[in-house]
Order: C-alpha cells, then structure tokens, then sequence
C-alpha cells in the first residue's frame, strides 16, 4: 500500500475509526492483525497486514478464522488497548506510515502501522514513545526497534506525496491486495508443486532403471538350477576335492561342454545345494523386484499425469490458493543439510545375538534402505505375497548369522507387513 492509497483512504479511515472503542484484538495469521471497534451503534473490523510487499490496512468485509490461543504479540495489544477509545488516526510524514491514538485510563498510547514494502511493522508505544511491542525487532545503525526502547521516527520519504487523481475507499484497498496477495501465494505454490513433481518423476525413473538393471541382472542366474541338476545326476563322475567339473550341457539345444565351479571344501551334494538355493534366491528377488518394479512404474504414471494437469493449471492443489495473509510461503522443498529426523531413519532393532536389524518405515524408505544402506553381504527379508516393510540383518563379513537372528528378522518383516494378524506366513530371504 503506498503513500498515495493511504492518503487517498485516510479521511474514511478516520470517520470509521474516531471515536469507537477496542472490543478484541486478534491475529488471524502470524503477518496479519485483527481489531474489532464498536461505537456509535456500529460494530467494525480493521485488518492490519505485515505481509511484505502487500502491508496494508482496511476494514473487513468477511468473516475470518482465529488461532484458538492468541500470539504473545496478540496478548499485550489486548492487556494495554482493550477498552481503549481511538481519538486520532493520522498519516505521518505523507508516507507509508500512520499513527492511530488511544485513549486509556492509564493515559495515551500510539499504536505506528509502518506500511513499508520491504519490512512491515506495528510498534505500539506509551505517551512518551517508549516502546511496549513490535511486530518486528528491528536493530540498525539508524533506529533500534525493540521493547524498551525508544521509539525513532523512519527518515521522510525524499519525493512529495503525490496527490491522488481519483477517490478510492477501503473497499476497493482490501478487493486489490487481497487479490494480489492470493495470486503470489497461488503462483508460489504452483512453483513448488511444479518443482516437487519433477523431482519425484526423477526419483521413479531412477530407481525403475536400477530395477531393470537388477532385474537383467537376476536372469544371469537363470542356469543355478541347471547346474544343480547337471550335478545332480553326475555325483559318481566329481572327484572329491576338485574346484570345477566339465560336462555336456543338456538342456542346451547345441549340447555343448560347460564348467561348473565347484568348492573343493564342499560335498557334491553339498555344491549342488548351493546351486539350487543361490536359484532358489533369485528366483524369489526376482519375483520382488517385479512387483517393486510394476509398482515404480504405476507410480511415475501417476505423477506424469499431475504434471500435465498442473501445466493445464488444474491441479486440486491449486484450484484453492490460501488467503491466510500468510503472504508467500517459504519453500518446504529443500532437504536438511545435517541431521535426520526419526522418522527418516530406518527402524533398528538389536537381536538376541547383538546383531543390528533394521526395519523400512515406507515404500520409498524400503528402496532406500536396500539400495542405498544395505550392503552385498547383508540379508533381506521380506514377506512372501504381502505388502510390508523391507527388513535387512547388518551381517559381519565371513560369518554365519545365528538361527536366533535369522527367526527375530522374520518375526519383524511378518510384524510391520500386512500379514501380521495371519497365523503363518512366508518369509522370503
């Protein structure tokens, strides 16, 4: 609201506002105030807003809604103004600024309404300029603004007041900036909704390709059970203690000659084990990773179609744009740059064998904790046919995790599933 408006406004302003007495103080939002006068028959609201770039005041044509408990700000305008009496409302210097006067019984208090563009302010002073609240503390070479200071004028404005050319009212002040106000929040959270989509759109291409990419991977293990069975059927023809067996491949149309690695430490069957569960393993990580995948991909369509519905500007989001006189929010978007709250964290438990296990809180924290924390040597688990959180035991290298161990990561893969109130459950690992 610049100097022209107030002018413009100010003979209205001070018909409307002499001469009636503060019934309530409130603060709608954390930048807006709220007073409500009544006189001469009449009962009146007067908004002051602190938003920068759209500070302004009026009187209230609509209803709004207040904070159930008042600001500590809220509260001293109630404890020195409640009751009070507006004798004077006058514009300060021909600029952005206004004085409104109050008659008490404890004597005259000055409540200034510093309407400037870059940093708003509301300093509510005693008779001798002794400042009691501030919108804003403010500390410069020039003016310190705070409680218990005294308080220094703004320098004047360096151009004259430029007379209005045409009558304008309150009315007209509070339709212009509300709708302005609401456009910068509406374009603001269109911006950050635009910027957020995107960066999920990323984040679902990227982990559908480290999906595919896993999922190639997993059809490389595809001959484990034929190896298995070629071993299978050829116990009596593997020397004891050798490292590879050479044999026809017969479930090759060409049968031609493989190597088999072999662990001479091991059994044949033991090998040929090996071969069937490491098969066995894959097939059920496949059989994940394909549903993980179909679930990624559904999710990115989703998010393809809000963006092109965003860019027609029809997303439910936007159809509503705040009008808290918040002013333009602050973005939400960015990420802490130290620091983890709780409920990033993967959940973590300790075995009976002091191993640590740790628990997906989300879908999205279950690509995290097996892609991103979870090492090659550590186990997942995860319930079979179920929708439910990933589960990895953090295991040493080269040693055996304990059967305790193992049963306490099932038991909390089938506890933060869906198949907790079933009485069995499969447990993939």
């Amino acid at each position: 609201m610049n100097a022209t408006e107030i002018a413009g406004v100010l003979p209205e302003l001070q018909k409307l506002l002499q001469g009636k007495r503060i019934q309530q103080f409130y603060q709608p939002s954390p930048k807006s105030y709220e007073m409500t006068l009544r006189g001469k028959g009449q009962t009146v609201s007067l908004y002051i807003s602190m938003v920068p770039q759209f500070a302004r005041i009026h009187s209230l044509s609509r209803k709004l809604e207040h904070p159930l408990t008042p600001s500590n700000s809220c509260l001293t305008l109630r404890k020195y103004l409640m009751g009070a009496v507006i004798e004077k409302v006058e514009q300060i210097h021909a600029d952005r600024h206004l004085c409104i006067y109050f008659r008490t019984k404890e004597g005259i208090f000055h409540l200034y309404i510093e309407l400037f563009s870059k940093i708003p302010n509301l300093i509510l002073t005693r008779e001798k300029e002794q400042i009691l609240e501030c919108f804003q503390v403010v500390r410069g070479e020039k003016r310190v603004l705070a409680p218990g200071e005294h308080y220094v004028f703004p320098p004047p404005p360096r151009q004259a007041l430029v007379p209005p050319t045409q009558p304008i009212t309150l009315q007209e002040i509070e339709a212009k900036y509300t709708l302005a106000e609401e456009e910068a929040v509406y374009q603001q959270r269109y911006l950050q909704l635009e910027k957020q989509l995107n960066k999920e759109f990323a984040r679902l291409q990227k982990l559908e390709t480290v999906l595919t990419k896993q999922l190639t991977q997993f059809q490389e293990y595809e001959h484990y059970a034929q190896w298995g069975e070629l071993l299978k059927g050829s116990f009596s023809q593997i020397q004891r203690g050798a490292s590879e067996f050479r044999t026809i491949n017969y479930y090759d149309p060409e049968m031609k000659e493989i190597t088999i690695v072999l662990d001479p430490f091991k059994t044949s069957e033991d090998n040929m084990a090996v071969y069937f569960k490491k098969h066995g393993k894959m097939k059920r990580g496949k059989e994940i990773l394909g549903g993980r995948l179909i679930q990624i991909q559904e999710e990115a369509k989703q998010v393809a179609q809000q963006i092109q519905q965003l860019q027609l500007k029809n997303h439910p989001e936007l159809l509503t744009p705040s009008s808290s006189s918040n002013g333009p929010e602050k973005s939400t978007l960015k990420e802490k740059k130290s620091g983890q709250s709780s409920a990033s964290k993967p959940r973590a438990f300790l075995s009976k064998d002091r191993l640590r296990i740790l628990v997906g809180r989300s879908s999205t924290k279950n690509d995290e904790l097996t892609l991103r924390i979870a090492h090659g040597n550590d186990i997942f688990m995860h319930v079979h046919g179920f929708p439910g959180s990933h589960v990895i035991i953090v295991t040493p290298r080269e040693k055996p995790v304990p059967l305790e161990t193992l049963l306490d990561g099932a038991t909390l893969a089938k506890y933060y599933s869906k198949a907790r109130e079933h009485q069995k459950s499969t447990i993939s690992y």
